[in-house]
């Protein structure tokens, strides 16, 4: 995939705790989707299963900090995360078996 700015800025984000993020607050279908590397069906997926918050009240856009926090804390979304790198491979592979 090619560098865009919106990836350019999620890459230039530091990792220090509490760092401002240097992304907008509101980003659109668009960027959500490059940002976490989906279709817009497996969007559309996440959405409904509450996996990320849907979009801001009357809008299209989504809240990029919501977003952030559901998928920090998955435990709390009811999602089960792959032990190691291997696991998710395999879980790729099926996914992509069954879309």
């Amino acid at each position: 995939m090619a560098a865009t700015p919106f990836t350019e800025a999620v890459g230039s984000v530091t990792g220090i705790p509490g760092a401002p993020s240097p992304m907008p607050r509101l980003i659109s279908p668009t960027e959500l989707r490059e940002y976490l590397g989906v279709t817009p069906s497996a969007l559309a997926r996440l959405r409904r299963a509450g996996t990320i918050p849907g979009p801001v009240r009357g809008s299209r856009s989504y809240d990029f900090e919501a977003v952030k926090r559901a998928l920090d804390n998955p435990t709390a979304n009811g999602i089960q995360l792959a032990s190691d790198e291997d696991e998710l491979i395999a879980r790729a592979k099926k996914w992509r078996k069954s879309a």
